[in-house]
């Protein structure tokens, strides 16, 4: 079993600030707009999405010591954006943006494919400060403990659908219907948890913030 940390940010915006969004400071940067001269290094390998909007195409980096794929978006208002490497286009009006994620002693990737189990212990520290006139500051997180189960956990059917479980008196019990790393901190409740699917927290943004 391995042990990691990791805190979660919660703030998020669907503002763009300058050429990263989403942008608040601390917010996930799902996507980076480049210019002209930038795109040039893209070259196109498929078409993903064709709309009145823009031009998705899946893209192979020209410049970079290893040939990666990213997703880059030409506007037809004359700007590109190239997406994270965890954001997808879900349809042609949906990004999905998933967060780090966690890393599991029971299979290898990014994306787990019966969903995973974790405990989740919240902590809030406050900060011993003697210097006059200054606010004693706290810091707060969630410590992770993946692939821990329940007792019982094997013998539980594991969901499919879309949400955040949490185990309580012998089952799981569906606490949210978005899996979302600010539903999650919401709820911030410690003990066992599972996510169905690909095991990750994932957000869901419009096409349109890119305009």
């Amino acid at each position: 079993m391995r042990f990691f940390f990791l805190i979660f940010i919660v703030a998020l915006s669907s503002c763009i600030n300058g050429i990263n969004g989403i942008n608040e400071e601390q917010g996930p940067q799902i996507f980076t707009e480049i210019d002209a001269s930038g795109y040039k290094r893209y070259r196109p390998v498929d078409t993903l999405y064709k709309t009145n909007e823009y031009i998705a195409t899946s893209c192979e980096d020209t410049t970079g010591i290893f040939k990666g794929s990213c997703i880059v978006l030409r506007m037809t208002n004359g700007r590109y954006f190239l997406l994270d490497p965890d954001t997808y286009l879900e349809n042609d009006s949906t990004l999905i943006y998933y967060s780090p994620p966690f890393k599991t002693d029971g299979e290898n990737g990014s994306f787990q494919r019966d969903g995973i189990w974790f405990y989740a212990h919240f902590y809030k520290d406050q900060v011993d400060t003697t210097a006059k006139g200054v606010v004693p500051e706290s810091s707060s997180g969630v410590n992770f403990s993946v692939d821990s189960s329940p007792e019982n956990g094997e013998q539980i059917v594991r969901p499919k659908s879309e949400g955040i479980y949490y185990y309580e008196n012998k089952s799981l019990h569906k606490i949210a219907s978005q899996q979302t790393n600010e539903v999650f901190n919401d709820f911030g409740k410690d003990g066992f948890y599972f996510l169905p699917n690909t095991g990750r927290f994932f957000k869901r943004y419009s096409v349109a913030i890119l305009k």
